[in-house]
C-alpha cells in the first residue's frame, strides 16, 4: 500500500486579488503599472500603481477618474502612507469594476 493514501492535498491558497505587472521603461519604476484586482465593499476593484521619481511618497489616490481627498499618517522615519476616509471610498464605489490608482512619486 502506498504511503500517501491518506495524505493531505497539497495546499493551494485561494487569493482574491489577482496580481500582474504593467508597463516599464527607462523613466518609471520596474512596478510602475503594477495592478491588482479584487474586492472591496462587494465591488469589483482595480488598484494600479503609478510610480515615478523616488515612488514613495503618495501625490494622489484617483477612484474612478476623481481624487479622494487624503491625509498622510504619521511616520517619523519617512514619508506617511496616504490614509482614505473609506465613507468617500463608498460613496464613490461603483456597479461594475472601479478603478483605484496610487499615484507615487
Amino acid at each position: 500500500m502506498p504511503s500517501n493514501v491518506n495524505a493531505a492535498p497539497p495546499y493551494r491558497p485561494r487569493s482574491p486579488w489577482i496580481v500582474q505587472h504593467g508597463r516599464s521603461g527607462a523613466e518609471s519604476s520596474p512596478l510602475d503599472g503594477l495592478q491588482g484586482e479584487g474586492g472591496l465593499a462587494d465591488q469589483k476593484v482595480q488598484i494600479i500603481y503609478r510610480i515615478v521619481g523616488a515612488g514613495y511618497d503618495p501625490t494622489a489616490v484617483p477612484l474612478n477618474g476623481k481624487a479622494l481627498a487624503f491625509t498622510r499618517e504619521a511616520n517619523p522615519y519617512r514619508t506617511g502612507g496616504a490614509e482614505v476616509p473609506m465613507a468617500e471610498v463608498l460613496e464613490r464605489l461603483s456597479a461594475g469594476t472601479n478603478e483605484l490608482l496610487v499615484c507615487l512619486g
